[in-house]
């Protein structure tokens, strides 16, 4: 019996879109570009920051409104003939894993700096999307735009980015004060929102809701339940995606996660892969899908719901998201995660370890970037003896892309994932 080719490794987009159409035939009209990610460097040579636009361009470009237009409309708009440009390059018929987006970066001139063009540095994801959609025509923004008064409202002047609201923020710090019994859920968090606001005169058909974490100081990791279904307003909302941060305010990284009918797909720039089992799948796959579904409880930022036609009914209102179902565990061999929990320990203390090196400087960059080629090359020859071998050449490509990006401390966690997906990880810290 032949093995996967992909047990260590993460799926290209045509396997992914394979794998998924086998559940019926909701998943077969989805189309296989939608698992492709986005390389994150400034240039071919330079090495990004930019994970705070990858993030909301997943979102964003999940929304099929916003596909279609881009595919069917011309456009004189700056933004948008950039943005028209990635959907072209995205939905070619090839399996690329990811594409990059070098032109938006370079191209783009409607951010808040003095040059107006994005600096290679760590941004906010809200404002990256503020800034973006107000660059936009009427015919994307509104797809996004909310009208709504609050108490003790400030208007900012026409025609200045923040004069539109394009996301709801929730503040979820202090709400126990607020009212003590309240359910940390979004449909709660929502509606102790609404508590505050005048009159609600629009709500677009994509609603994104900004889980507000930060304090300015820290981060909080409040456990919030996200809810399939919301209602605002006596309109039906469903959920289809979520930014996730990971790390601290001083060093961190933005990670998506789309739903796709029932089943989750996972995005780290150029990284995607399933968050659901099938037959041959990542050997990781089970211990990520526990993973993300703590994180996005606890780290999710950006919540993304499209309007949903049908009545909600009381059962539906009930039902809250979760990536790790017991009946979807249940498919997995059950030895899996004894096997790779000490696997998944060692390779994170030996990255833990590297990245401290590098951090404090007692490693060369250079040399270890060197030992690493030296690694793929000799894997690569073996490769064409032992398929299980290629796997370790993808991983090391991984952190090799990555290796230039380290600042800030490194915590190593202890449920991290697949090995490529580690590996992946700590080259962002690396860098």
């Amino acid at each position: 019996m032949k093995k996967s080719s992909n047990r260590g490794g993460n799926p290209k987009p045509k396997e992914l879109s394979t794998e998924l159409s086998k559940f019926g035939p909701e998943y077969q009209a989805i189309d296989f570009q939608n698992f492709r990610g986005f390389i994150n460097k400034k240039d071919n040579s330079t090495n990004g920051k930019f994970c705070f636009v990858i993030s909301f361009f997943q979102l964003f470009f999940h929304c099929s409104d916003v596909v279609e237009y881009f595919q069917t409309k011309d456009t004189k708009n700056t933004t948008e003939i950039l943005l028209k440009d990635i959907i072209k390059r995205r939905y070619t018929n090839g399996n690329s894993k990811a594409i990059n987006i070098y032109n938006f970066i370079s191209g783009w001139d409607q951010w808040y700096t003095n040059s107006k063009h994005l600096l290679n540095i760590q941004e906010d994801t809200k404002e990256f999307a503020q800034y973006l959609l107000f660059s936009c025509t009427e015919n994307i923004n509104n797809l996004f735009k909310i009208e709504i008064n609050f108490e003790n409202q400030s208007f900012f002047e026409e025609n200045t980015p923040y004069h539109d609201t394009y996301f709801l923020q929730l503040d979820i710090n202090g709400l126990d004060k607020i009212k003590q019994k309240l359910q940390l859920d979004v449909q709660s968090i929502l509606s102790n929102f609404c508590l505050h606001c005048n009159t609600i005169n629009q709500l677009p058909k994509y609603l994104l809701l900004y889980l507000k974490r930060s304090n300015g100081f820290t981060f909080s990791t409040k456990d919030v339940k996200i809810n399939s279904f919301i209602e605002i307003s006596n309109i039906n909302y469903k959920f289809t995606g979520a930014s996730i941060f990971k790390g601290d305010l001083s060093h961190g990284h933005y990670v998506t996660l789309l739903k796709f009918v029932d089943k989750f797909v996972f995005y780290d720039d150029n990284i995607v892969s399933n968050l659901f089992y099938y037959p041959g799948c990542n050997n990781y796959t089970k211990d990520r899908m526990i993973e993300y579904d703590q994180l996005l409880r606890q780290q999710s930022v950006f919540l993304l719901y499209e309007i949903n036609d049908h009545p909600i009914t009381a059962e539906d209102a009930q039902l809250i998201e979760k990536i790790d179902n017991k009946n979807e565990l249940d498919l997995f061999p059950h030895d899996s995660v004894q096997v790779n929990s000490t696997k998944s320990a060692n390779k994170i203390n030996l990255m833990a370890n590297t990245l401290n090196l590098i951090k404090n400087k007692s490693v060369d960059k250079v040399k270890l970037k060197k030992q690493i080629k030296m690694r793929q090359k000799k894997i690569k020859n073996k490769s064409k003896y032992n398929e299980n071998d290629s796997d370790e050449s993808e991983r090391d490509d991984e952190m090799n892309h990555q290796i230039e990006e380290v600042e800030g401390p490194f915590y190593p966690r202890e449920n991290d994932s697949d090995e490529s997906e580690r590996d992946d990880e700590m080259n962002h810290q690396i860098e």
